[in-house]
């Protein structure tokens, strides 16, 4: 096996790892999540790393690796506590779990050069790109929602204590 296999694997292992990684904790978003809307958002992100995962799986296949153990399941059930606190908490850490992802993806990406490969990590990098936008967005608009909530409470007991 030359030197650079060995470097590609080890990075598509280290990617395969990071996938599951972040698809356990959407999975586990989506259980502080009381908006089915967004429980389907959390569901789908999920799926989509699972899906990198088996995808980099068949690429160290035909690097002549033995594909590695995928679980069948990476979901926990913890009936977590269901509140805004803990959803911003719990987008906030997704947010950094795919900002690390992403230059995980860029360091694989300077050490893989190969056509097909590299291709899926660049298709990979891109929609890991996409998704950190889009938690950043539902991250400000959970903050505003919680401000807006904290708001009107405290207007509403000082206009009782006048």
């Amino acid at each position: 096996m030359e030197v650079s296999n060995s470097k590609k694997i080890k990075q598509l292992h280290f990617l395969i790892n990071d996938n599951f990684t972040v698809a356990k904790h959407c999975r586990a978003t989506m259980e502080t999540i009381s908006e089915i809307s967004l429980r389907h958002y959390f569901q789908k992100l999920a799926a989509k790393r699972s899906q990198f995962a088996i995808e980099l799986g068949d690429q160290l296949n035909e690097l002549g690796e033995k594909k590695p153990y995928i679980p069948t399941s990476t979901y926990e059930s913890r009936w977590s506590e269901i509140s805004h606190e803990n959803k911003l908490k719990n987008v906030r850490k997704n947010l950094k779990l795919y900002k690390q992802s992403l230059s995980k993806y860029k360091r694989a990406l300077s050490n893989i050069n190969d056509g097909n490969c590299r291709e899926i990590l660049i298709r990979h990098k891109a929609i890991i790109a996409g998704h950190i936008t889009e938690l950043r967005s539902l991250k400000k608009l959970i903050k505003e929602k919680i401000e807006t909530t904290t708001g009107n409470d405290s207007s509403k007991h000082q206009e009782e204590l006048i």
